[in-house]
């Protein structure tokens, strides 16, 4: 008879295998940690990148914005080609002259438009048809300005552009035959013909009013600042219709956009150039 003897071993070390697991986790956290230090670092050179591309792109526009404000001063043909390749691979866009602003336009009136000779005046018209209608059909104006005190008084002038008048139509501040009355759903009251107060947001009356225009005839908004606070106006401009969003012409100066591309770092200057 064949006699089998089965030997039973007791693992008197329980810890056997935590080297290896201790050494898979000390080799998995300084993977993460590697890993961490290789992004951080791919950003900082990526950066690194973008200033350097950075410095040429801004000098490039700033270079351009010098050439644009000469060529526009003097009304010169042929204005720019349609890209400009400069050194190191910046690449400026044409330039183009801008005749309009926003659908909402913001801008501040100073203390020193107190009186009527003195008002900000905003000029409403065709810049492709300067002797036909503007193509406004309502105007609103908001007073930007938050608690009490911020009055402004605002005079809407409507002319017809074949008048022989119309260079003397809005200088009258008693001419009845010009202005304008504002909407009187708009504020309760406004029975004035040449001008009524904008109040600030906060108040009651509501800190906008409104004026229906005639899109055939051009119009001149006057805005006088009768306190000792500088007031940041909105204005919104609408036409054909009363709710089409419609463009204000840039009375006075015109903006003219300047893009630099350096191999993907872009960088803009808005050139704003007084017309006198």
């Amino acid at each position: 008879m064949v006699t089998i003897q089965k030997k039973y071993f007791v693992d008197t070390n329980p810890q056997s295998g935590v080297t290896l697991l201790l050494s898979i986790l000390v080799l998995s956290a300084i993977m993460a940690i590697s890993f961490s230090l290789a992004t951080i670092i791919f950003i900082e050179v990526r950066t690194s990148g973008d200033l350097v591309r950075t410095e040429g792109a801004i000098f490039g526009a700033d270079a351009v914005s010098e050439q644009v404000l000469f060529k526009v001063k003097r009304k010169t043909a042929d204005f720019f080609p349609a890209s400009i390749n400069l050194k190191n691979n910046v690449v400026v866009d044409k330039p183009v002259e801008n005749t309009t602003t926003t659908p909402v336009f913001t801008d501040v009136v100073l203390t020193t438009a107190n009186v009527f000779f003195k008002g900000k005046v905003f000029q409403l018209f065709d810049p492709g048809n300067l002797g036909g209608g503007s193509g406004f059909a309502r105007i609103r104006i908001t007073n930007m300005a938050s608690g009490y005190g911020t009055n402004l008084k605002v005079y809407v002038c409507e002319f017809n552009p074949t008048d022989v008048f119309q260079d003397s139509a809005c200088t009258n501040e008693n001419s009845v035959e010009y202005w304008v009355n504002p909407l009187d759903s708009i504020i309760a009251g406004a029975t004035a013909n040449k001008f009524t107060y904008v109040y600030p947001p906060d108040q009651v009356p509501p800190g906008y009013v409104e004026w229906f225009l005639d899109k055939n005839k051009q119009q001149q908004v006057v805005i006088i600042n009768e306190t000792t606070a500088v007031i940041p106006i909105k204005i919104e401009t609408f036409g054909p219709t009363t709710n089409n969003p419609k463009s204000m012409p840039l009375v006075g100066e015109v903006s003219v956009p300047i893009k630099a591309d350096n191999s993907g770092a872009v960088r803009r200057l808005d050139l704003r150039i007084p017309n006198q």
